[in-house]
This record gives structure tokens, sequence and C-alpha cells, in this order.
């Protein structure tokens, strides 16, 4: 590949002829995210010609990693002289801004595969703290373009939700005139917003509601909203896929088709299909307010998205009627922290008949003894944070929080918005250590999904050792420091602690790189993750056996 002449000053030139001053300001106000995204300049024409596949899209295309969803489609003419960096640019302000898919948010990385992309997106992009990488192939990305071509090919859209897959017989399609039936399915979704689970739960564990009715024994229901995504629950046939998705949330690139679920998603109008808006005006569909939706629908494993089945629609009305009731019952233990399972049993309306169902939910929290830690995630282990690490425990003001929000490298926020509890600050556990380490550990902690920090000690011989550990979804239980008995060390714990309290339980966690002595500098932060009150509930110290 030959030379690629980008100067500093070239590429904002080019941003500049890009951007609008408000698309600018507007793209700085961005919440950051962990995402990470894959782009490039193509036409689905020539790949889809390869594989003997009518295409039909010719154009930028953003799509996310994780979920394996577009973000953004923007149609242009390409032309082996048309391959512009600027292209790209602007197919990725309209991922940015107005994602076809998801709510508008900065991932932390993008991934080109043309080093003229690289050098020119480095460049245009260095005002917003994007990470710009280069990858020889894409192949997620080639995936999506090929399920594409497939689906353009016999008159589908990408996740098709119009013609019903194989698996829904012609006497389970709702008929037009069937579409009222909805109305009681909207007002249990309606109920499920304004209660708002995902302020207090976390995607995992699920809530295990057994209907044993339409040849459906379990769901298991997962609350999004928690990672500051999609806002809604979505009810798993089976807790295999569930776990499933959670060990390799990546895959093949295309995991999410490989599941069979139920979702109910609350979308803003900009993102839904126009055809929906029209018919919750048809129908009178009750809504969450004037400018929200409720999406409902099924995902057929290996086949996509479709609406719901007239038996579906019983089951999702009955789910969420039950998870309703549950949530009524409990938020407040759950809110608070309740660390016992909760079993509990719903009576329903029977939505075929005047009758009533009995449904039955479980909900198991993540454990916090390291008794019962040990039985889910394994002993504790001391593989993950490096020795020579420097360990602070301190309370730091609301506004350093925000700035470095903005200012490290890798933000994961917490699902509830801590920052606007009035307390004396945010409790934060500083982890100081070289830079190529600091990245590492960031990285490990965001693949394995920190959950938190947890304290604990022993006596040994009459002596105390206290124990900071951290949990993550994945890995388990780590040691992050152990210090014998030390009138300082606990008293840094207590203070964390009453913090802690303060701001119902929620705490931080940096990762900061060695300067050697320097002043702290914002910009030294390599990570920061807000973790709410999912692990340490309790606020107290767990005596290890």
């Amino acid at each position: 590949m030959g030379s690629v002449n980008l100067d500093s000053s070239s590429l904002i030139g080019a941003l500049q002829v890009v951007l609008t001053d408000l698309q600018t300001q507007a793209i700085q106000r961005l919440p950051r995210t962990t995402q990470v995204w894959q782009g490039d300049l193509r036409s689905l024409d020539a790949m889809a010609t390869v594989q003997g596949i009518a295409g039909g899209l010719t154009g930028v295309f953003w799509v996310d990693e994780a979920t394996a969803t577009p973000r953004s489609i923007h149609p242009c003419v390409v032309t082996q002289d048309h391959q512009r960096p600027e292209l790209m640019l602007e197919g990725l302000v309209e991922a940015l801004l107005s994602p076809v898919q998801g709510t508008p948010g900065k991932p932390r990385q993008i991934i080109v595969c043309r080093r003229e992309y690289q050098l020119y997106l480095r460049g245009a992009l260095q005002a917003f703290g994007i990470q710009v990488e280069y990858r020889p192939q894409l192949r997620l990305l080639d995936d999506i373009l090929l399920f594409l071509a497939e689906h353009l090919s016999q008159d589908q859209r990408f996740l098709p939700q119009g013609k019903p897959p194989d698996d829904l017989p012609e006497d389970q399609i709702l008929k037009p005139n069937d579409l009222i039936l909805l109305q009681e399915l909207y007002r249990q979704a309606v109920s499920l917003w304004r209660r708002a689970p995902w302020d207090y739960l976390e995607e995992n564990p699920t809530i295990a509601i057994t209907l044993n009715q339409w040849g459906v024994k379990t769901l298991q229901a997962c609350i999004l909203g928690g990672g500051g995504l999609l806002v809604g629950v979505v009810f798993y046939y089976s807790l295999e896929d569930f776990n499933g998705l959670l060990e390799d949330p990546r895959d093949d690139g295309l995991k999410l088709l490989s599941y069979d679920a139920l979702y109910v998603h609350f979308l803003a109008e900009d993102e839904v299909n126009p055809a929906l808006v029209q018919q919750f005006a048809a129908y009178g569909w009750p809504q969450p307010n004037r400018d929200t939706y409720t999406d409902v629908g099924r995902l057929v494993k290996d086949q996509g998205l479709r609406s719901l089945g007239q038996t579906e629609v019983w089951v999702v009305q009955s789910a969420l009627a039950a998870l309703n009731l549950f949530l009524s019952k409990y938020k407040r233990a759950l809110n608070e922290g309740n660390l016992d399972p909760i079993k509990y049993v719903a009576t329903v309306a029977h939505p075929q008949d005047t009758g009533k169902l009995k449904v039955q939910l479980a909900y198991t929290p993540l454990p916090t003894s390291t008794s019962a830690l040990d039985s889910w995630g394994g002993a504790v282990r001391d593989d993950l944070f490096p020795d020579g690490m420097s360990v602070l425990y301190e309370v730091l003001p609301w506004a350093l929080i925000d700035t470095l929000q903005h200012t490290a490298a890798t933000a994961r926020l917490s699902p509830r918005a801590l920052s606007t509890i009035r307390t004396e600050g945010c409790p934060v556990l500083i982890l100081t250590l070289k830079a190529r380490a600091a990245r590492k550990l960031c990285d490990q902690l965001l693949a394995e999904n920190l959950l938190g920090i947890v304290f604990a000690y022993r006596e040994v011989d009459g002596e105390r050792v206290d124990f900071t550990l951290a949990v993550t979804q994945v890995g388990g239980v780590y040691l992050v420091l152990d210090v014998e008995d030390d009138l300082e060390h606990q008293a840094e714990i207590e203070y964390f602690q009453k913090a802690q309290r303060a701001c119902g339980g929620g705490h931080g966690v940096l990762i900061v790189k060695d300067t050697k002595g320097k002043q702290f500098n914002p910009r030294d932060v390599v990570g920061l993750f807000q973790c709410s009150d999912v692990v340490d509930l309790k606020l107290g110290t767990i005596p290890l056996e």
C-alpha cells in the first residue's frame, strides 16, 4: 500500500467541512459506552454477486460488535475512485447521532480495514476520545452483509418482522382484526415502564417465571437497561441460552441469532418502524409516554426477528402481568439489596377466558458471602491484579467523577445515576500501576464485567487480616489486596463504606497509570468503572471461613 499524506491540519480541516458546529457539540455531549464498532465503505452488490445473491445496498456500514446490529447504513456511490475517508466519517456521524438501532452514544473504539480510514478518522475524532484501530479483515461485517444480502434477495429487510418464519403456523399469525387483542399486553408493558426495574436490577441474574401453559414451562426474564443501552425485558426460553450469551457474548458475531427469546423493548419514536407508530394511533394502544413506544416480538433461532404469534401474545402478557406483581411486592427489598432468594406465586387474569392463572416466580441474587461465591464462581483467585500495584480508598467529588467520564480512555457507567444522589462524593478504589498493565487490567475487567468490590476479613491466631476482593461476572472472585491488622487501613475501609452507604451502595474503581510520583492528572486515568449495589449490598465486612 502506498504512503498516505494526511497531516493533522488537513484532518481537522476536513472535519470542519463535514461537521457543523451543532453536530460537533452534539457528539461531545453523547454518553461514552464500552462498545466497539466495525465500519467500512462497501457495495453490497459486489459481495452478494460472489455468493450468487441479488444485493441492493451501496454505502458506508457501521455495526456494533457486541450485538451484531447495524448502527448506520449511509447510502452513497461506491466506485474505485470514491473510496474516500470523508464518506466513512459521514456514515459514522449518523451512527453516533441517529442510529438505525440502539440509542445515540460514543463507542470506546472503532475498527476499520483500510489504513487510509484509520489515519483519517484518528485525526478527525481526536476531540471525541474515540480509539480508531486497524484490522485487515472485518469478519463480523462480512457476515452481516451476507445475511443482509440473503434477505434482500427474498424482499425482506434486515432482521425481518414482516414475513413470519417457518416455525409459525398459519393459524397463529395475527390478522388486522386480532391486533386489538394486544391492548392488555401493551397496558402491562406500560406498567413495567413505570416500575423501571432497570434502575435497581442488573441484567444478571434472571427472574424465573414458570407458566406451565401453551407448551411453555419456564421463561428466564432478563431486565434490560443496566448496561445503558436497550431498556425493557427479554424472556429467554431457557437458562442455557442466557448463560451461553453471557459466556461468549460475541461468539461468531451473530450470537444474537442463535437463541430463542421473546422481547419487550421501549424505544423512542425515531427508533421504531413508522408502521408501528401508525398502529399505536389506529388501535389506541397505551404508550409509556408521548415520545416512547413499546416494541414486542420474538427472536427465532437461526432466523431473526419476527412479530408475535397469537399464543406468544398470551405468553408475554401473562409473564409481564406476573412480573409487575412481583416487582410491586418486592421492589423495596430488591432496591435495598435483599440477599436472600425470593419465591412468589402471582395470580393473573387468564388471557383466554375469565379465569385465573397462577404463575410462579423465583429470583436468586448474586451471592455476596465468600462461601456462596465459592460454589458460584470458584475459590478466590490471585491471578488478575499484578504485584506492585498501589491501592487507595478515596471519596472523590462528583464533579471530578463527571469529568473522568469524559477523559478516561474507558468509562463504564452505572445503570443508576449515582451522581444525582446528594452525598459528599463517590467512594472510589484507585488502582495505580504501569501503563501497559493498567490497559491490560482495564480490558480484562471489561471482558469479565466487573460487578463490584467486596470487603472480607479473617482471624488467624488472634490477628485480623483484611481482604479487598473484586467480583466479576465471568471470572468470579479475585484478591485485590490483603493487609494484616492496621488501624489506618481499617479506617480507610470504614470511610469508604460510610460513603458507599450514603449513595445506596454505589462505588467506583479507577485504573490509573503510574506517572512516577507526578501530580494526579485526570488524563492519566485509563479506566473508570461505576458499580451499583449488586455485590456488597449490606455493606458489612464478611468473615472468611
